[in-house]
């Protein structure tokens, strides 16, 4: 990257890092961008901002200075400033509670005087960090960088945000929920998403660089880097478990004879008292280290064998090294769910109850650091594009028609004021705003007329007569960006999107490939519109010849199957909390008309009075049975559990909120009897609480699963519908074979899906046989697992879903389910299959571009033909 040739190189650069400055991962962005800009041999930084003046904590080795100052020197000077707003929180509004990271003991006792210090610290106007050219006619652009929504946009300042991400240059935020939010707040603009920027510390502070300039003084704390150690670190919010992680670290550091290192990271969290007093509670044992220098703690990250703890940075630090490492207990932070997806770190990388920590560190060694090292390396070129397309974005800003803006009083938001109608409009089209984006706002439409050429003010306008439904006029505009920057990645990308949204999907796909190639195909939401573009066009050239094993709904299996002659079915029941229901699930194991049935059941640390409900019952049960009452231990442990326990030949868990009906088990065994299949399911009935079936109107989640039993039968093969879904809908409507179960290992630990992983994986091995009777009650309450918590939920999902894929396309991969749809089996029928459903947005960006370009190069009358008439970058854009 170089400076344009139009950039006026007196032009400075300057950063705004805004959140909380006394925090390891906050201090450490403006250091990692220095070093990025030398390395990369780009102009350098000419002044950082932050939320106060002078010189940062953690020896961070500049000097800041309070953006508020940003407002008024480049008014003074005249001087143009590009801005760099990055690394951390900076895309939030709660303002208070970031001064409050700054303010004096005494000064926090008053709301009035946190307003007031707000008042004089923060910039002026509404919002704490949001910083925009709108606001200051010599800001020529300002790039958001690495950034995160921790919280919701408030409604009352969601017109602030839009304005300021609108009018960027460029906006890179660092997981998919930062997206999502910024787009619930009303920004029509798009948005990257990628690692956060410090994933990529272990190319720019390289491990041999940080043990030479750091190992001495670390030594003096007690620390020797050439030995194998542990790093623990954890804020205040763990203060009710001092004693019991305490007690968990010690017991670690006898089994593995490591030592245990506590590393504070952020003293505004209160990391340095709560470490400490772990330490006093362990007796001296670990070694507490003092608050360091910011790169001897990267030193001290970078080293360690294993990392664990709460802070978001210090995970993908420990990440950016190949460290094995994993979140310590921090129940609902949506952050830490999208760094670990971004990261592509396992559910079993976060601890949920500090009493586990022991085990849960040992667990971490067994994870391979060369292969982490190699996502890392991935990960981090990612990172480092991205925030080198925001610098060329920035550079590439030249000054514009200066509006009439001046900063507003300390007394005046100046933002979130409508502009008069008959001013200027903002855009730059030199017309009246009535005339202009005001007739847009008020119609949706806009003319392609050639009022403007500034391809900044076409893209507002032509997103805006997209989602205005002027499709015509949108594709239009934007092809008239592509006339003066036929690079440009936005347009290139959302002409496709019109051309997808008109049908038109011959026309599409050049523009969106072309818009992949130049982001390095990592922009995931890219990937699935160019998915989605492709499916319809991708037509498998043979279709699979393999029947449905299935029973119609309304046949009785034979007599013979009814005695109590046939093959042992192991009932599973796994109870937890089901008082209100148990007594109703496990009266429907009784019912049974098959009768060579044994009962296994685990209560999972019941405190409902579930487990004397069960005692009571189980005394009048037909078969025999085994009953475990133990403490907690999660869904898929228990059933394993029961699953070891258990002697039939087949395995039938049963929720135990949920209903058998009477003869589930027996048309369930003439069913993979009759097929030879390995495993099966049948339809389900939804109830409510009060066992009353629901119909499919009553209840949208009802609608939902009784749509995707609905779909399956028309998928082909049927475990290829597994790839959209989980269309078994529960464990308990799940019916195995015991040499099945073993051979897959039985569940795997996932909170909420892991019987949709278990489908997956016994896809491989086994076609499903479908039974469609209405054999299993699914019950609609507000306790299902399933509702607890969607954002983590998806990125389970997400995970085993990738998981699959990844064993699909290896090429050495052999399923003996010779129907299962993979790169090996059925290679045409597999690639429509992905594309269609939306889950090849979840291969990595290489695998993704492979197998879009063999796609798109495939020109038979059955498959896709590309559009030769010149339209657009067209045939070029596919060599």
């Amino acid at each position: 990257m170089t400076l344009p040739p139009n950039c006026d190189p007196s032009v400075s650069i300057s950063t705004y890092n805004a959140s909380d400055m006394e925090n390891f991962g906050d201090v450490l962005y403006p250091v990692l961008i220095e070093r990025f800009l030398q390395r990369e041999g780009l102009v350098a930084i000419d002044k950082n901002y932050a939320f106060l003046d002078g010189a940062v904590p953690l020896e961070g080795g500049y000097q800041v200075s309070g953006i508020r100052q940003l407002f008024s020197v480049i008014e003074s000077t005249g001087r143009d400033v590009r801005l760099l707003v990055g690394g951390g929180d900076v895309l939030r509004t709660d303002d208070l509670t970031v001064a409050g990271h700054y303010l004096p003991e005494e000064l926090q006792s008053g709301y009035v005087r946190q307003q007031a210090f707000a008042r004089d610290h923060m910039p002026p106007h509404p919002g704490a960090f949001f910083v925009s050219p709108a606001n200051c006619r010599r800001l020529l652009g300002a790039a958001f960088i690495s950034c995160g929504v921790p919280f919701e946009i408030e409604v009352g300042d969601r017109a602030d945000v839009r304005a300021a991400v609108e009018s960027s240059s460029y906006v890179y935020v660092r997981d998919h929920q930062s997206r999502e939010k910024l787009l619930r707040a009303g920004v029509t603009r798009p948005i990257e998403v990628a690692a956060d920027i410090a994933i990529a510390c272990a190319e720019y502070f390289p491990k041999s660089e940080l043990a030479a300039t750091c190992a001495p003084v670390i030594a003096s704390s007690g620390l020797d880097l050439k030995h194998e150690y542990a790093v623990f670190q954890c804020s205040r919010a763990a203060r009710d478990h001092l004693p019991l992680i305490a007690s968990e670290l010690a017991a670690y550091a006898r089994q593995t004879g490591r030592q245990v290192v506590l590393l504070p990271l952020g003293p505004c969290h209160g990391d340095v008292e709560t470490l400490q007093s772990i330490n006093d509670l362990a007796g001296g044992a670990l070694c507490c280290l003092p608050a360091l220098s910011v790169l001897q703690m990267l030193a001290v990250v970078a080293h360690a064998h294993v990392f664990v703890g709460v802070s978001m940075h210090g995970n993908i630090c420990a990440r950016s090294y190949g460290v094995r490492h994993g979140f310590g207990v921090l129940p609902n932070v949506d952050k830490i769910a999208g760094a670990m997806h971004i990261l592509e770190m396992q559910a079993s990388q976060k601890i949920d109850q500090w009493d586990d920590l022991c085990a849960f560190m040992l667990r971490l060694e067994a994870l391979s650091p060369d292969l982490m090292t190699t996502l890392s390396a991935r990960l981090a070129r990612d990172a480092g594009q991205q925030l080198g397309r925001a610098i060329q974005c920035l550079l590439a800003c030249t000054p514009k028609s200066y509006l009439p803006v001046n900063p507003p009083e300390a007394n005046d938001s100046g933002i979130g004021k409508d502009i008069g109608r008959n001013s200027p409009c903002r855009c730059g089209s030199g017309k009246r705003f009535k005339e202009c984006c005001g007739s847009l706002q008020s119609r949706g439409v806009v003319s392609p007329g050639r009022e403007s050429s500034d391809p900044q003010s076409l893209l507002q306008r032509a997103l805006d007569a997209q989602l205005g439904g002027a499709l015509s006029v949108a594709a239009a505009l934007y092809a008239r960006v592509l006339e003066i920057q036929p690079q440009q990645v936005d347009a290139l990308h959302m002409l496709g999107v019109v051309y997808f949204q008109q049908q038109n999907f011959r026309r599409a796909v050049p523009f969106i490939f072309r818009a992949l190639e130049l982001t390095g195909w990592s922009i995931e939401f890219m990937r699935h519109n160019m998915a989605l573009t492709l499916a319809p066009l991708f037509a498998p050239s043979t279709t699979s010849t393999v029947e449905h094993a299935r029973l119609r709904n309304g046949i009785k299996p034979p007599p013979s199957l009814v005695a109590s002659d046939g093959p042992r079915v192991s009932v599973l029941v796994p109870s937890f909390n089901h008082g209100t229901f148990v007594e109703e699930a496990l009266r429907s194991i009784f019912a049974q008309t098959y009768r060579n049935i044994e009962i296994i059941l685990i209560d999972d640390g019941s405190t409902d009075g579930s487990v004397e409900i069960i005692e009571s019952l189980l005394k009048d049960s037909p078969f025999p049975y085994q009953a475990v009452y133990r403490g907690n231990r999660g869904a898929h442990a228990t059933l394993n559990e029961c699953a070891a326990l258990a002697s039939g030949v087949y395995l039938a868990p049963l929720n135990s909120d949920d209903v058998f009906a009477p003869d589930r088990v027996a048309l369930m065994v003439w069913g993979l009897e009759r097929s030879g299949l390995a495993w099966g399911f049948s339809q389900v009935t939804c109830i409510n609480h009060q066992s009353r079936e629901l119909a499919s109107h009553e209840d949208a989640r009802v609608t939902e699963l009784l749509n995707i039993q609905r779909a399956l039968l028309q998928s082909q093969p049927m475990s290829s519908a597994f790839l959209k879904c989980n269309p078994s809908i529960s464990t308990g409507n799940l019916f195995v074979l015991a040499s099945l179960f073993s051979k897959l290992g039985g569940f795997r630990d996932y909170r909420a899906n892991h019987d949709w992983d278990f489908c997956l994986r016994a896809s491989e091995l086994s076609e499903p046989c479908f039974v469609d009777a209405a054999l299993y009650r699914y019950r609609i309450h507000g306790a299902n697992t399933i509702s607890e918590n969607a954002s983590r939920n998806r990125l389970e999902a997400d995970e085993i879903l990738s998981q699959h894929l990844a064993r699909a396309f290896d090429p050495l991969a052999n399923f003996a389910n010779v129907e299962a749809l993979s790169c090996r089996n059925h290679r045409d029928e597999f690639i429509q299959s992905i594309l269609s459903s939306g889950v090849a947005r979840l291969l990595d960006a290489e695998m993704f571009r492979q197998t879009v370009t063999q796609v798109v190069r495939l020109e038979t009358p059955t498959r896709l033909s590309m559009d030769r008439q010149g339209n657009g970058p067209a045939s070029a854009a596919m060599t």
